[in-house]
């Protein structure tokens, strides 16, 4: 369900499109973007995308067949025979719906938390939503949606009665960032990291790294890792205040130095903080699940979490399930889940 109510005429006033057919004008309370997966029916905007690999006007009868009678089309489109449905009109469906998401987050009154980076971004929204519910009314992206289409459909379905929404923003070409900017405009930002995914649409890892922290243009506060020079580098222009950094070498004299002591099983952090000591523990040892906790962590500090809730939450985290995760099935199968 979406975050709020939309009549027809409004959207289409927010996205600057016509409205044409012979349907009733109605309330829109769910969006889609794929024919496959409809829920509500005739209170559903199905909304024609295209890209690469496919074309959403192509499933609009479908769409309809499943009681679906209201559609954001671009202008060129025709109604496919269909007379008892009501079409918005737009030069591209995929900007109408960014818009209509941008106008809905400058509504809403709370912060948003924007995170970016080339991995972790998942797992950190994930585990910093578990710790946030503890003190906060808290939302977030579902699943991996953090693309073009994923983080719109995201802002949209926060509902407005919120304390805190968390949102991940993910880029592969140059020039997506200041999109996603657009509609999220995060008070608070967290990046992860800047490996090497989607290199091969940039022209050199600094190329990528001042696209992802185009994101973090007018947040109030940064939290970053100081092992990641190029990151530490680029934030010196930035006009934010309050960064943060953090790291568990000395040498880098970060903000916040974290002790980390890996075993064979699990693995102690002590995060200092307003001068005491958040110790915890969590049953992970690899250095990205280390990194994604010790980001969690800070982050809901400032936020307001009690070391004690803190320690209480962190020991029993555990590994995020992705997608095109791969599962051993039956028969010596594999399973990737696409979900």
């Amino acid at each position: 369900m979406l975050g709020k109510e939309f009549t027809i005429n409004e959207i289409a006033d927010i996205v600057s499109a016509s409205v044409e057919g012979a349907g009733s004008l109605g309330i829109i309370t769910q969006i889609a973007t794929d024919s496959r997966f409809l829920g509500i029916g005739e209170s559903t905007l199905f909304i024609a995308l295209r890209t690469e690999r496919n074309d959403g006007h192509r499933f609009i009868a479908d769409a309809y067949k499943k009681g679906v009678r209201f559609f954001l089309v671009d202008k060129d489109s025709d109604s496919n025979g269909i007379e008892d449905a009501i079409f918005l009109k737009c030069e591209n469906p995929l900007k109408a719906l960014q818009q209509l998401a941008g106008h809905y987050r400058n509504t809403l009154d709370f912060p948003l938390i924007g995170i970016t980076g080339s991995n972790g971004k998942t797992v950190v929204k994930e585990w910093l939503f578990q710790l946030l519910s503890t003190i906060k009314n808290t939302g977030r992206s579902p699943k991996s949606y953090n693309s073009q289409i994923g983080v719109p459909i995201s802002l949209l379905l926060l509902p407005q009665s919120l304390d805190i929404g968390i949102i991940e923003a993910g880029i592969s070409q140059p020039g997506e960032m200041s999109m996603l900017y657009d509609m999220i405009h995060p008070e608070i930002g967290i990046i992860t990291n800047a490996h090497g995914a989607h290199l091969e649409n940039f022209v050199d890892r600094l190329t990528l790294v001042k696209e992802k922290l185009k994101l973090f243009d007018s947040c109030e506060t940064i939290f970053y890792c100081r092992d990641y020079e190029l990151i530490h580098d680029e934030l010196k222009n930035n006009s934010c205040t309050d960064k943060i950094s953090w790291s568990s070498k000395k040498e880098l004299q970060p903000d916040v130095l974290v002790q980390i002591d890996v075993k064979e099983k699990f693995t102690s952090i002590t995060i200092p903080w307003n001068g005491l000591k958040c110790a915890f523990t969590v049953s992970l040892t690899d250095q990205a699940s280390i990194e994604n906790a010790v980001f969690c962590v800070l982050t809901a500090l400032k936020m307001g979490v009690s070391i004690d809730q803190v320690t209480g939450i962190m020991p029993g985290l555990h590994h995020v399930a992705m997608r095109l995760q791969q599962i051993e099935g039956i028969n010596k199968c594999t399973v990737i889940n696409d979900v």
